[in-house]
């Protein structure tokens, strides 16, 4: 089964490419793409959170945004640890 085409963007040409060869890397708890760009130099797209961490958080892999995937008592939580 041949891979997605993602859009990339290369940062020395400074233009956008779209490719099917890459490889995932889990760097931070965060899913990445990464591929060679046109011009030689390595090209890293986010692709998300790393499945294994949405038990750890209490989610569930909807694509909403933070808000809509948390309830209100746990941004509550989360604001008061940050003050």
């Amino acid at each position: 089964m041949a891979q997605e085409k993602l859009k990339f963007y290369d940062l020395k040409a400074k233009k956008p490419f779209t490719s099917a060869i890459y490889t995932v890397k889990v760097r931070k708890n965060r899913r990445f793409a990464v591929t060679t760009a046109p011009s030689g130099v390595k090209s890293w797209r986010i692709l998300g959170l790393a499945k294994s961490n949405y038990k750890k958080l209490g989610l569930k892999h909807t694509g909403k945004t933070c808000k809509q995937a948390h309830s209100k008592s746990t941004h509550a939580a989360w604001s008061k640890k940050r003050k």
